[in-house]
């Protein structure tokens, strides 16, 4: 009589593990993908240091001339780098606009606090964009590791279950979701 029960439990927990989701990319791309996501992590942690010297500056968020030269740039770029244009295009443009989104968010706060101009922020010329500029190439290369196998069915479902929690902690949900959408596949 025991012995049902005992193999009734095994059953159950064989059953169990087989319905647990795997917490990591399926296939020899899973290290790029996680690299993809802390550039992406680092680019995003910048968007603070971007919103203060726009705040102090009186600068516009958008810069649509700028956006448009550099993502004409990276065109360029990502054919050196073995990178589909249009995949390139579509991923910079989304991390653009996380990092607009999450800056809009800063402003609207400091506005609702009466924010004064910051006492040290960071020249946005100076230090900022030589900063952003140095990981362009290396999320393009990143990219590029990553384009084989990022639309794999099991890649497709890590990132919705785990793309988020795999992106800094201090950056808000909404532009973590707007960020991770350049790396969902339509047809998963």
């Amino acid at each position: 009589m025991t012995a049902l029960p005992l193999r009734f439990c095994t059953l159950w927990l064989c059953l169990a593990l087989c319905a647990c989701q795997n917490t990591a990319p399926a296939d020899a791309g899973s290290e790029p993908l996680r690299h993809l996501l802390q550039l992406m992590s680092q680019r995003l942690l910048l968007a603070p240091a971007v919103a203060q010297s726009k705040w102090n500056s009186g600068g516009a968020i958008d810069d649509p001339v700028r956006e448009r030269q550099i993502l004409q740039a990276l065109a360029k770029q990502a054919q050196a780098y073995g990178v589909d244009e249009a995949r390139a295009v579509v991923f910079f443009q989304t991390q653009f606009d996380a990092g607009k989104l999450w800056q809009r968010e800063l402003h609207a706060q400091w506005r609702a606090q009466r924010q004064p101009a910051f006492a040290t922020a960071p020249d946005l010329a100076g230090t900022v964009r030589p900063q952003l500029d140095a990981l362009t190439p290396q999320l393009l290369t990143t990219l590029q590791a990553t384009q084989a196998s990022l639309c794999n069915a099991e890649n497709q479902r890590w990132l919705q279950h785990e793309g988020a929690q795999q992106l800094a902690a201090q950056i808000p949900p909404a532009a973590k979701n707007l960020a991770l959408e350049a790396l969902r596949c339509e047809s998963h």
